[in-house]
């Protein structure tokens, strides 16, 4: 009976941690949070408890009403309530209190659950009877979401999975022995009831080859920071000036005139740079990137809008441009807040910023476009 609670920022780290640690949580509740997106898989066990104003003018209420559309089409349970009257005001937390914990009094951790989902860009995730144990195309994300059905069968739909497992022993009662697998509609035979029953289809495979461990298979580590993108992006982050080494590598990898990113929210943990800290350099859930063409004094009141301070626009000069528009690439967060109409249209990069990130800097191959 452990469970997660958050509201504001607090809602996007309950989505955040929850779903990231689904092995550890009974049920979570996102208070006015932000939209995890296809990472809403996971909470296949976690029986989200949603509120969100629907004239929240901090976080649009979109950024629920996403997820709880996507929770929805997966047939997840969840429970999403919509008021009027809070805003952004924290006393929405007091009042709605008293029914999330009759939520999570009906709603302890099950051991052996009928269905769980994981994802990961790293792989090694686990949760009781399911383990993502690798990804098949760096860095992106992976997600593998299993359930046992009304005929006992397990079922298992993955994307850009190159490796999973499942452990009989810790499977539901209802799961018929021996096991009746379908992966990806594909009919996958197999008579192992002990240890863990390991799937791994490679690059050139069409279907999915079947081997049996006593324990769960280690993780490919990832790639190491190599290369000259490595070189600069260690150096910044030795000197405290990684927002200013991102946005320079963002302008040159997507050929713009100019970058602009909010500082604030380019952040990575104490310690050496890794490539799964690159993942997470952006800390803030829209993470999608976009080119947009607009007018060098718009770029220059950036700063007045974005909510922690100046807005990081690399080249500096470029605000005082005399040309009539400018391209920029920047994340679509900025964007959007800076109220760009431009934004609306643009259509999102399909790489987070920390998946090009990692890419460039482990020389992984990226798509230029």
């Amino acid at each position: 009976r452990i469970y997660l609670v958050g509201h504001s920022m607090g809602g996007w780290g309950t989505w955040h941690i929850g779903l990231r640690h689904p092995n550890v949580f009974a049920a979570i509740a996102p208070l006015a949070g932000f939209d995890p997106r296809d990472e809403a898989a996971t909470a296949a066990a976690l029986h989200p408890y949603i509120v969100h104003d629907a004239l929240d003018p901090i976080v649009p209420v979109s950024q629920s009403r996403q997820p709880v559309e996507h929770l929805a089409q997966l047939g997840i349970s969840h429970v999403y309530r919509e008021p009027l009257g809070y805003g952004h005001a924290s006393r929405m937390i007091g009042d709605h209190l008293r029914d999330i914990f009759r939520w999570f009094a009906v709603h302890a951790r099950e051991l052996k659950p009928w269905r769980l989902a994981l994802a990961s860009r790293t792989g090694g995730a686990r949760d009781r009877w399911l383990a993502l144990v690798s990804c098949a195309e760096w860095p992106r994300l992976a997600i593998v979401d299993g359930f046992v059905d009304s005929e006992g069968a397990v079922v298992v739909t993955t994307q850009n999975v190159a490796e999973f497992a499942i452990h009989p022993e810790d499977l539901p009662a209802s799961a018929t022995r021996p096991l009746r697998l379908k992966i990806d509609d594909e009919e996958v035979p197999t008579s192992a009831s002990t240890g863990w029953v390991c799937f791994t289809r490679y690059a050139k495979q069409k279907s999915w080859a079947v081997s049996i461990a006593e324990h769960l298979p280690a993780s490919p580590p990832l790639p190491p920071l190599r290369g000259p993108v490595a070189e600069q992006l260690v150096k910044a982050h030795a000197e405290d000036r990684l927002a200013t080494a991102v946005a320079e590598i963002l302008r040159k990898h997507f050929r713009t005139d100019g970058c602009v990113v909010d500082a604030d929210k380019i952040r990575v943990g104490k310690g050496a740079l890794t490539a799964d800290k690159l993942l997470d350099a952006w800390v803030y859930p829209e993470d999608r990137l976009v080119r947009i063409r607009t007018m060098p004094a718009a770029l220059a009141k950036t700063g007045e809008i974005i909510s922690k301070g100046k807005a990081l626009v690399i080249p500096e000069a470029l605000p005082l441009s005399r040309r009539k528009e400018v391209t920029v690439v920047c994340p679509l967060a900025v964007a959007l807040q800076a109220r760009w109409p431009e934004a609306e249209k643009a259509k999102p990069y399909p790489l987070t910023i920390g998946e090009v990130l990692a890419a460039l800097a482990t020389n992984s191959a990226l798509p230029t476009n």
